[in-house]
């Protein structure tokens, strides 16, 4: 994905390629589904005042707090019936998942690395 404008609500811009401090310096909300470093780099482009919401796993709020940002880890639950929609569509055959990689059972640490590592597309597989 690259840098592209959404209507009149802010920029997308592409962490791996893009240095998101010089582009966008000062923001209102940053949601973050990477975590890790690209959070904590998050937390410099929030203005006070602002929101940072991250969504890839809960993290140490009091960062952001001393800086006056409100942070916030946003968790879904999954209940029955949604599951069930899903399992639907793997039955119908119309369900895709995206495989980013495989590994053998023997390099499971490297998997975990890559997970670790963040910025993996798709899901990440170790097979026996």
């Amino acid at each position: 994905m690259r840098a592209a404008r959404i209507h009149a609500y802010g920029t997308v811009i592409d962490y791996r390629h893009e240095d998101f401090a010089a582009i966008s310096p000062t923001v209102d909300v940053v949601i973050d589904n990477i975590g890790g470093e690209t959070l904590e780099r998050s937390l410099g482009i929030i203005r006070s005042g602002g929101k940072l919401i991250g969504l890839s796993a809960p993290f140490d709020t009091e960062a952001a707090k001393a800086r006056g940002i409100d942070a916030q880890f946003l968790f879904h639950q999954s209940d029955a019936g949604r599951l069930a929609a899903v399992a639907a569509l793997a039955v119908e055959d119309r369900l895709q998942v995206v495989i980013g990689k495989q590994f053998p059972l023997a390099d499971t640490i490297d998997a975990f690395r890559l997970l670790l590592k963040g910025g993996a597309r798709g899901k990440i597989l170790v097979r026996p």
